[in-house]
Formats: structure tokens, C-alpha cells, sequence
């Protein structure tokens, strides 16, 4: 597993029963007290209890009884993301102190985390089974993220990605060398790291290896429905003709509203790929291309989308709206390009910036 995750969550799962005893308290141990509790197999706050969850959550997905599978997986994905998380810090505490102790935390917490990251999978094919494969998209992705893709279950996270339809197999994109030079403009950018670029997520190609082929198996389960699901990009596409009925109509309202559905869409599909695409630079060349030029394609109709909607909030006389977007589309285009040079113009021509720019 390449990572331990770490996230603030509340101590509702702890027994109110050892909240608030002090340290300096002398308590017999009794019947109300065990000794060492979480070691004790009939315990729900460990990780026997959380793999009893799995199993009747197993049980329950197999007899198609959803709602309830789906409940006992995400309450055992908390208790296990909990248990990692204390045995980290525990371990982080012993840092430099006690070598034993510390390694031995860092492998419960590993051991946590990899019990937590078999659970999400089987949150994921139970998403999936339920007819909602595109709630399955995040939890995968995060497999990968946390597992590296080498490993077995990476792997098996990728494949169910490529089955459901999220994303394609690397030898369908049929890649090749003059494809690098057709690629839209847009910058890969993700939120959390506004500044990277393109030139920086292309990295040495000549140092990328292959792990293995990856290829559509039709396994007969539910796949995205690209007309209706979020992650569509069909649905996107008929949301941007729903916009040019309604602007046909004036009803710009509804326009807006198209607009913004379509580009939560892209958005959503974006992202997902770029995390893709970072996470198999250096190990697979023909998954990085394949991500990075899905994460390209749908940024740059999101980039399409963000400017007409810009344009929309202008025939409103609404500047103010339009300003954020254009200068999204500035940053995530650069402005030697058409779309990024059409923004700036837009910028000018609100009156926002004081010099023109005529692309080279």
C-alpha cells in the first residue's frame, strides 16, 4: 500500500463508556472494564468487527439487498480508516524513541489501510451492482491512489474502470507519436495545484514501462450510462444542445442552467482523469497517455463551456459573473491560445485590463 491516509474524523465511533476517564484515574478492573477491549473478537471497533461487517455486507450485495450492504461497508470503511489513523499517530509518536514500537504501529496501520482499501472495492462493485457505477468512479480512483497501480487490487481497480465505462483501455486510444502535436491547449490543472502544467505532468517518457495490458471485459454488470449518468459526456453534449434551444428561445435562464450542468460534468470527468493520468506517470506510458489525453479533450470543452457561459452572464450585463470565468479560462488555456487569447479579449473589451494582446 503507497499510502496511509489521514483524515480528521470525529471520535463518535469510540464507546462514551472510556470518554473522559482521566489518566490519573485508579480504576478496578471489573466486568465494566475489560482488559485490552480491542482485542476482544465480539468488539465492533476493530478490525474483526469491520471484516464482519464486509462479510454480511457481502452476503447482503449477493441477495441484492443494496441499501443495507451499502451501510455496513461505509460504516466498516470509517472504523478502519479510524483504526490506520490511530495506529499511525501512535507510531508517529514513537518516531525516534522506540524503534519497535513504531514499526509495529506503522504495520497495524498498513494492515488497516489495506482491510479498508478491500472494503471500498466492494463498496465500489456494490455501487455498481445498485445500477450507479459512476459512485464506484472516486472510490476506485482512490484504490489506486492508496495502493499504487501495480498491486493486485490497483489493477483491479483500473480494469473495473475501463469495464464500467469511465474510462477506455490504452491500446483502443491507438496513441502515436504525432498525436502528441493534436492535443487541445489546455493546461492540466487540478484545484489543489493551480500552478502545474502540462510541460511538468509529461515528465521523461523514455523512462516509463508498461505493467501490463489492460483490456474491456464485458463482465454483464451495470455500466455508465453516458446519456444520463454525471460522469456522461453524451449527457454533457446534449446539455450544450439544450442550451442553444434555450438561447434560441431567450430563455436564458435556462441556458445558464444547462451551461452549469455541463460543465459539472466535464469538470467531474476532468479531474478524475488527471488523477489518473499523475498517478500512472513513471510507471505506464501507454495508461499516462491514454489519461492524460481524456484529461485534455474534456478540459478543453469545459474551458468551451466556462467562455460561452461567460458570454451568457455578459448579454445579462452581468460582468461581474463573467470575470471569474474568463479568467479561468485564461489560466487553464494560457493565452497564446484561440480560446485563451478570445478570454483576454473579453477582458478588455469589459473594461477589466488596460492593454490588448494580439496572439503571435
Amino acid at each position: 500500500m503507497k499510502h496511509l491516509w489521514f483524515l480528521s474524523l470525529p471520535f463518535a465511533l469510540v464507546p462514551a463508556s472510556i470518554q473522559g476517564v482521566s489518566a490519573q484515574t485508579n480504576l478496578a478492573v471489573n466486568d465494566t472494564y475489560q482488559v485490552r477491549p480491542f482485542t476482544q473478537p465480539d468488539r465492533s471497533f476493530t478490525i474483526l468487527g469491520a471484516q464482519n461487517l464486509v462479510k454480511e455486507a457481502t452476503t447482503a450485495r449477493e441477495a441484492k439487498d443494496y441499501p443495507t450492504a451499502i451501510a455496513k461497508l461505509e460504516t466498516a470503511r470509517q472504523i478502519l480508516n479510524q483504526i490506520s489513523n490511530f495506529h499511525l499517530q501512535v507510531a508517529n509518536s514513537f518516531q525516534g524513541i522506540q524503534t519497535t514500537i513504531y514499526n509495529s504501529g506503522i504495520n497495524q496501520a498498513i494492515n488497516a489501510g489495506q482491510i479498508r482499501d478491500e472494503a471500498s472495492f466492494e463498496l465500489a462493485l456494490t455501487h455498481r451492482a445498485s445500477g450507479k457505477p459512476e459512485l464506484a468512479v472516486p472510490l476506485l480512483i482512490g484504490i489506486i491512489d492508496s495502493q499504487s497501480p501495480t498491486s493486485e487490487l490497483g489493477l483491479s481497480a483500473y480494469q473495473l474502470l475501463v469495464n464500467m465505462g469511465f474510462t477506455k483501455a490504452p491500446e483502443y486510444q491507438n496513441l502515436t507519436e504525432e498525436d502528441e502535436g493534436t492535443t487541445p491547449s489546455v493546461k492540466l490543472i487540478e484545484e489543489d495545484n493551480p500552478e502545474m502544467s502540462v510541460d511538468e505532468l509529461q515528465g521523461n517518457e523514455d523512462d516509463l514501462e508498461t505493467i501490463g495490458a489492460i483490456t474491456l471485459q464485458n463482465d454483464g454488470l451495470p455500466m455508465i450510462d453516458q446519456a444520463t449518468s454525471i460522469l456522461g459526456r453524451q449527457r454533457g453534449e446534449t446539455l450544450l444542445q439544450e442550451v442553444e434551444a434555450a438561447i434560441d428561445n431567450n430563455d436564458y435562464g435556462l441556458a445558464q442552467q444547462k451551461l452549469t450542468q455541463a460543465q459539472t460534468t466535464f469538470q467531474q470527468i476532468f479531474t478524475f482523469h488527471l488523477q489518473l493520468a499523475n498517478l500512472y506517470q513513471g510507471i505506464d506510458e501507454d495508461i499516462y497517455r491514454s489519461e492524460r489525453n481524456l484529461a485534455y479533450e474534456t478540459g478543453q470543452t469545459r474551458d468551451e463551456i466556462l467562455y460561452r457561459l461567460a458570454l451568457l452572464h455578459r448579454t445579462q450585463d452581468q460582468p461581474e459573473l463573467s470575470l471569474p470565468l474568463l479568467v479561468q479560462v485564461l489560466n487553464s488555456q494560457d493565452p497564446t491560445s484561440e480560446l485563451g487569447g478570445k478570454a483576454y479579449q473579453q477582458l478588455y473589451e469589459l473594461g477589466f485590463v488596460d492593454r490588448t494582446y494580439s496572439r503571435r
